[in-house]
């Protein structure tokens, strides 16, 4: 799906409803070639960076991991002037009734993406899930300047402990396993940022992965929630993927 707002021009995958290549409108690669934007995240390796999401259950076949595929109303969604919002919905159904729409809101002059799981039980019985959100990158290519040392890796923050960096080593060595209120997770590298920022009242648990390839994720999920045949559920959390804007960061989230 391609989508363009005024800061954004992005591709989500239907499968999974990854956000897997993002240019940032307002930052050109160059002075001397304005018009080619700056990629922040992309699907390649070196430098890949995506940040996908999903649901977990108990019954693994009625919930949409970043593995499912989803369905899409068009292949194309654009910020209409005068508008203020885009909502770009992706669905997602199980024969036994379950049904769940992932759905991004872009909001006008924001670099903050609201990102939601609205879950649906239309089946005949409970059902018990829990929502995670993660970060994906793999190293850049060797080089960058020799004068100057910025850090590509991870970050989280707790009320508890502040603003701690995980590398890359760090995750090989160990992974991260730690229960947190508020808070958030990011992927950081020189001047820009992504991070997914929870609900700040709630409890998440916040981890980290090693995949084959050099791949590297950082996420969070949510305790797991419960519904009764005909109830429904929306999980909410906050994808922030831009520049480093000291004021508009902390306006977000502490510590962002």
């Amino acid at each position: 799906i391609m989508v363009q707002t005024d800061l954004f021009r992005l591709e989500i995958d239907t499968k999974g409803g990854t956000v897997k290549n993002m240019f940032l409108m307002d930052y050109p690669l160059t002075l001397e070639n304005p018009v080619e934007k700056f990629q922040l995240m992309k699907e390649q390796s070196p430098g890949l960076f995506i940040a996908q999401s999903g649901l977990i259950s108990s019954d693994k076949e009625r919930a949409p991991t970043h593995e499912s595929q989803y369905s899409v109303s068009s292949d194309s969604f654009e910020m209409e002037q005068g508008k203020d919002t885009l909502n770009v919905d992706l669905d997602w159904s199980h024969p036994s009734g379950v049904s769940v729409t992932k759905r991004y809101i872009f909001t006008r002059g924001s670099y903050r993406v609201l990102v939601q799981h609205l879950v649906n039980n239309g089946s005949d019985q409970a059902w018990s899930g829990r929502e995670y959100k993660q970060l994906q990158r793999s190293p850049d290519a060797e080089g960058g300047s020799a004068f100057m040392y910025t850090y590509t890796g991870a970050a989280i923050y707790t009320p508890e402990n502040k603003y701690e960096k995980v590398d890359f080593d760090d995750m090989e060595e160990s992974k991260l396993s730690l229960d947190v209120k508020g808070g958030w997770v990011a992927m950081l590298q020189h001047y820009f940022i992504g991070s997914w920022v929870p609900e700040p009242e709630q409890e998440n648990h916040f981890y980290t992965e090693v995949y084959p390839g050099q791949r590297y994720a950082v996420g969070a999920y949510t305790p797991a929630v419960t519904l009764a045949k005909g109830a429904e559920h929306t999980f909410s959390s906050s994808l922030v993927a831009g520049p480093k804007l000291q004021n508009e960061l902390k306006e977000i989230a502490p510590g962002l």
